[in-house]
């Protein structure tokens, strides 16, 4: 729960679900033309789909958890890493 006061002064509290720190990873080909997807199970939707490579980074882990979690999801181990985009909490 976090407590929210507006400019107007109305106070209230407000439902809030953190999450730690995740990454995804664009997987190209060498002529960059097709990316590497997995399907995967997704119990909340209880489904099945294709995504891209991803997961939690761990505490004091820096962007190239990318990698790591490319390799562990894939068996691909990506051989050059380049940042696109970072979106705080």
């Amino acid at each position: 729960m976090a407590s929210v006061e507006l400019p107007t002064r109305v106070r209230f509290d407000q439902y809030v679900i953190r999450f730690p720190r995740c990454i995804m990873t664009a997987v190209l080909d060498e002529a960059g033309e097709n990316i590497l997807l997995i399907y995967r199970h997704r119990f909340i939707i209880d489904r099945w789909d294709w995504q891209v490579p991803g997961g939690y980074v761990d505490p004091r882990e820096d962007p190239a958890a990318a990698v790591r979690e490319a390799e562990e999801e894939t068996g691909w181990r990506p051989r050059s890493v380049k940042f696109l985009h970072s979106s705080s909490r």
